[in-house]
Formats: structure tokens, sequence, C-alpha cells
């Protein structure tokens, strides 16, 4: 009766549970690839990208104040010989004596490479974490298999133990606690299905996909440089998009005074005028001037020496912050690797094999059904820990890659 309830406890196998409603909302299979490479169609991703271009090809105008054009009519009404319509037209333009073209052309392209910058830092975010929701739903659907074979085994044993305990092979305490055991094991289950589900609508957020989103696939390996490397590639952080846009912010903000102060210059004043100021009597008067400004925009220039000053630190402050993320992120690669290593060459094996050792002993009569049972979920918790030390060492490779990747191109 023992070997028979053996064979049937482990090596029934059950179909997976319902994963969904089939008439709930849409679900999308994507690969890892698929996942990054959506994230260039995000709204914000696409608007970034079209306003820094679109600033990038502005053109400028002349730098010179309005043309004004005065005209000043009058009436000559004495003497009564000489009374008409006389009059003049005048026309004058302001020319600074500064590069304000130059000023606004620099000024122009600080603004279209921050905004450039900053539609790379908001790729690089989208991209990440359209990785780690990957990562996390491709996680849960694994954790999910384990907690169905889980499930399968403990109602298994659950069935075979009431059978047994009709034919006076088992007590009504052991009966008990196998149904201990399947309603842990349906509880299990259902969070982990749960888990699926909230995944699948993150994956899908990240994504910019409708409904909900799967991990399809394998985890992804990209190549991370040796150890050797890594205190020589941490500086590379410091060129991360975010810190160049605080950066281009602060030249920005410095070009920004720098027109202000140009464009309230010294001006060359031109000019000319024609004039009627008799019957067939005319003249033309050229006239030319100089403004001297008593305003140079002092108050712009410091304000915009303070926003500059901000950027500069924030900048700083974000270089530090990136360095020590790639740090650490390097740091995970080694480190979930060795966890990996750990429970794939020493833990499964063993609880493995303690399930295998269990089951010959129940077989013979030398243990009892808590124990085979306990044995059994002991290697599947080492196959759910397997699961997610891998899923954390893949994130810490593409944490590390996707952070490098972006540095260089930067």
């Amino acid at each position: 009766m023992r070997s028979y309830l053996v064979l049937v406890a482990v090596g029934l196998a059950a179909p997976h549970l319902a994963s969904g409603d089939s008439s709930g909302p849409p679900v999308t299979a994507l690969s890892f690839t698929d996942a990054l490479g959506g994230v260039a169609a995000l709204p914000d991703l696409v608007g970034a990208s079209a306003a820094a271009t679109a600033t990038s090809r502005l053109t400028l105008p002349l730098p010179w104040a309005p043309v004004v054009v005065t005209v000043t009519p009058s009436l000559r009404i004495s003497p009564s010989e000489q009374r008409g319509l006389e009059g003049g037209v005048a026309i004058q333009q302001a020319i600074p004596l500064d590069d304000v073209a130059g000023a606004r052309r620099e000024h122009l392209r600080g603004v279209a490479d921050q905004r450039a910058a900053e539609a790379a830092a908001l790729a690089l975010d989208a991209r990440l974490a359209a990785a780690a929701a990957w990562i996390d739903a491709w996680e849960a659907r694994a954790r999910l298999d384990i907690a169905e074979r889980d499930l399968a085994l403990a109602r298994s044993i659950g069935e075979v133990t009431q059978r047994g305990v009709a034919a006076g092979a088992f007590i009504q305490p052991e009966l008990a606690d196998a149904r201990a055991f399947v309603a842990e094991a349906v509880v299990r289950a259902t969070d982990a299905e749960g888990a699926v589900a909230e995944t699948s609508f993150a994956l899908a957020a990240t994504t910019g996909r409708p409904g909900r989103a799967t991990a399809e696939g394998a985890l992804p390996s990209p190549a991370v440089p040796d150890a050797a490397a890594w205190p020589s590639l941490v500086e590379r952080a410091r060129g991360l998009p975010a810190v160049t846009a605080r950066r281009l912010a602060a030249r920005a903000a410095r070009g920004r005074a720098l027109e202000d102060h140009r464009a309230r210059g010294h001006q060359l004043i031109v000019g000319g005028e024609l004039l009627r100021d008799g019957p067939g009597a005319a003249s033309v008067i050229a006239t030319i001037g100089l403004a001297l400004p008593h305003d140079r925009g002092e108050r712009e220039a410091g304000l915009a020496h303070a926003e500059a000053l901000m950027a500069e630190g924030q900048a700083e402050t974000l270089a530090a912050r990136a360095a020590v993320e790639l740090c650490r992120a390097l740091h995970d690669v080694e480190h979930t690797g060795s966890v990996l290593t750990l429970l794939e060459r020493d833990l499964v094996p063993a609880a493995d094999d303690a399930a295998t050792r269990r089951k010959r002993a129940f077989e013979l009569g030398e243990t009892t059904l808590v124990e085979l049972l306990a044995a059994q979920r002991t290697a599947l918790a080492a196959h759910a820990r397997v699961a997610s030390a891998r899923a954390r060492h893949a994130w810490a490779r593409v944490h590390a890659w996707l952070l490098l990747q972006t540095a260089e191109v930067a």
C-alpha cells in the first residue's frame, strides 16, 4: 500500500492552474528584446525626442530691434502763397554693437543639448523599468509553475491519504496533516496567480501595452565586463544622461544670461528722413546715433547664475549617485552569481537527494508520510529559491549592462 502511495504521490503531474479569465483584458506575450524596444514608442519618450529635435532645428532671426518708420504730415497755412501739405517720412534702425547673434546661437545650442540629454535620461529610466518589470513577470510565472507542482503533489497525497485511512494504512492525524498541506498549497498557488497578474499589469504599463503583458522566453544574460575592469568603469557613470542634462542646464542658464546682457548693450542708431518743407522744397536728412544703456541685465544675469550654480550642484549629486548605482549593480552581478551557484550546485541537489531518500525510506516503512511530504516540499522550496536567484542575477546583469551601455553612448 505504501509503495502504491509513493508512486501516485510523487509521480503525478497536474495541469497548470488557470492564470486569468479569457474574457478579461487582452494579454500580450513579450520577449525581453520586445519589452526593451517597445519603450521607444511611449508618448513621453516620443515627445521628449521630438522636442529635442525641434529645438536643434530652430532658426534665429537677426538680433536687431524692429525698424521704426515715422510719418509726420503737416499743413502750412501761412503765408497764403506757400500754403500746402508738408511733412516727412523717417526710418530708423538700432544695430547692436555686441555679438548678440553668437550669444543666441550658443544659448539655443545649450537648450537643445539639454533636451537631448533629458530625452536620453528618460529613455534609460524607461528601459530600466521595462527590464525590471519583465524579469519580475518571468519570476512570478516561474514561481507559479512551482506552486502548481506543489499543489499537484499535495492534492495527490491528500487523496491517497484519505483512501489509506479507509483502508487502515493511515490514521486520522495523518489525514489532517495532509489536508493542512493541501490548504497551504492552495493559498500559495493562489498568491502566485495574483503575483503573475500583478506583474503582467506592471509590465504592460511600463511598455505601453494595453491590458496585460507576460514575459516570454529565457532570462536575458547580457555581457558584463570582467571584475578586473570594474573600478575603471565606475567613473563612467558620471557621464550618464541625467548628469549631463543638469550640466547642460547650467550651461544654458549662463548662455541665457550672456544673451540678455549683449542684447541690452550699446547700439548704433542709423536712419534717414525725407522732408517736404515748402512748395517745391524737399530735403533728405541722414541720422546716426549711439544708444548708451544703463541696464545691462544684471538682475537677470544674477538669477541665471544662481540657477546655473544650482544645476551644477545637482549634477554633482547625481554623478555621485550614478557612480554608486553602477558600483552596486556590478557588485550585485558578482554577489547574485555566487548565490545562484551555491543554490544550483549545493542546495537543490541536496534537497532533491533528501526527497529521493525519504521516498525510498517511506517505501520500506522507515519514515512517515509527513516526513516524506516535508522533504518533497523542501525540494520544491529550493527550486523556488533558484527561480528567484536566477531572476535577481539576470536583473543585476541587465542593470549594469544598461548603465554601461548608456554611459558609453553618452
